[in-house]
């Protein structure tokens, strides 16, 4: 077998030439999680052999490879599975899998197979999809282990054995009091290093991180990057637990929250989907609003350029450079608008260091148009002689300066008003800044050359 695939060639040709008896004496189990292969292979196939594939499987594995589908091929082959097959596929998904498949769903098709679901799991999918969209409370599982502080090793393991397969992980353990209020969590080492007759209250030390049900999904995905953790408990407003957020979930959503980035920071609306399931007319709509704000930011370089004629009329040399500052300067500040938008998404500036990092950028900047101005100078004076190249070093530096504290001040601004500061994208601070070094360079040559 590859060591890059869990299907080996055997079972992979077999899929291909569509054997399904064969393919019904596998023992599945051995291949519980190689969902991913499965839905790939699935892919490939017409929604009627895909059904075949289904059945052949395990319900879990079954489930978990129809969870793993793309949108586009799923949602239409959900509903020519018979409803008695469907209903049995989704009462084999973790509680969390399962709503966030029903949510990606049109409304009417989740109320529809919601329907469907029998009533212990149709209450608990209601639960978690009556959170607000992107809070933890979508993401969690009720699925987990608890245990009680009396409790001695051996009980919790013997318990364990009995309870496990009903969690979704056991590597985390939960502490509660008797109304449900988390008191600690234990790792499943620490309990299995301990000696029998340990009690749990002799383990606990009191320091869980725990995160509210209605905080931001972000949230989540902070707090697990920043104490390594692989399971995440989930409360309410009063302490009392509500569920767990695993690992998986979490990198989901990073990487969500990853491409909306880079979709804002190229100046498209967020899609919410792959590339290849956004429908074509959406692309357009997400892309041309941008574009067409860009178009009325740009009428103000213009306008610069039109009332500074008469210094361009004067020295012609001028026109040769413009290109030059003002890339420069729209590079510079989306150079530091992208650290600051990075550093503002990892966690790593924090409230109180706003000012110190804006006086940080206003330096670099000032150091960058000294370095940067030198040569500007020089390239200058070359083409137009001294004052030219005197023109050229001020307003690589002025404008190197105004770029970074634009780049900077940005991200910050937006956060303040509650927006996403990945919206201060690279076109966006590219546009600002032309209009600012436009303005600078001209004003700069009228005042050296007295016009």
């Amino acid at each position: 077998m590859d060591r890059n695939h869990i299907l080996d060639d055997t079972i992979t040709a077999l899929l291909k030439k569509r054997d399904w008896h064969e393919l019904s004496e596998i023992s599945w189990p051995a291949y519980e999680t190689a969902s991913f292969e499965l839905a790939r292979e699935l892919e490939k196939m017409g929604s009627k052999d895909g059904i075949e594939l289904l059945r052949i499987l395990p319900e879990e594995l079954g489930a978990a490879v129809l969870s793993r589908l793309s949108p586009f091929i799923r949602d239409p082959l959900i509903f020519e599975i018979p409803p008695e097959e469907v209903k049995v596929l989704l009462s084999a998904l973790n509680p969390d899998d399962r709503s966030a498949f029903i949510t990606e769903l049109p409304a009417a098709s989740g109320e529809r197979l919601i329907a469907m679901l029998p009533r212990e799991d149709r209450l608990e999918t209601n639960r978690l999809m009556n959170f607000p969209e992107d809070s933890v409370g979508r993401l969690m599982t009720p699925d987990f282990i608890t245990v009680h502080r009396t409790w001695s090793v051996r009980q919790v393991l013997k318990y364990l054995r009995k309870n496990g397969r009903d969690s979704e992980t056991l590597s985390v353990l939960y502490v509660l009091d008797d109304n449900g209020i988390l008191e600690d969590a234990l790792t499943l080492n620490s309990i299995i290093l301990s000696s029998p007759d340990t009690r749990i209250s002799q383990l606990l030390d009191y320091s869980v991180i725990k995160v509210r049900a209605d905080e931001d999904q972000e949230v989540a995905v902070q707090l697990m990057s920043d104490y390594d953790l692989l399971v995440l408990p989930v409360v309410d407003a009063a302490g009392r637990m509500e569920g767990i957020v695993t690992i998986d979930d979490i990198l989901d959503v990073a990487q969500e929250e990853t491409t909306e980035d880079f979709q804002l920071q190229a100046a498209v609306k967020p899609l919410g989907k792959s590339y290849w399931e956004t429908g074509f007319f959406r692309m357009l709509g997400s892309r041309a609003p941008w574009l067409s704000i860009l178009i009325l930011v740009n009428l103000v370089s213009s306008g610069i350029i039109a009332a500074f004629e008469d210094a361009l009329a004067a020295s012609v040399a001028l026109a040769f450079f413009i290109p030059l500052l003002i890339d420069t300067g729209g590079n510079s500040g989306s150079q530091s608008a992208m650290m600051i938008i990075r550093a503002l998404g990892t966690g790593e500036i924090r409230g109180n260091q706003v000012v110190k990092t804006i006086l940080r950028e206003i330096a670099l900047g000032a150091l960058l148009g000294l370095v940067l101005g030198g040569m500007g100078f020089v390239l200058g004076w070359f083409r137009g002689g001294p004052e030219l190249g005197l023109i050229i070093f001020i307003s690589l530096f002025m404008i190197l300066t105004a770029t970074n504290l634009i780049g900077v001040s940005l991200p910050f601004l937006l956060q303040r008003f509650k927006l996403d500061p990945a919206a201060a994208s690279g076109p966006l601070i590219t546009t600002v800044a032309d209009a600012f070094g436009l303005f600078i360079y001209f004003t700069t040559a009228r005042i050296i050359m007295g016009i």
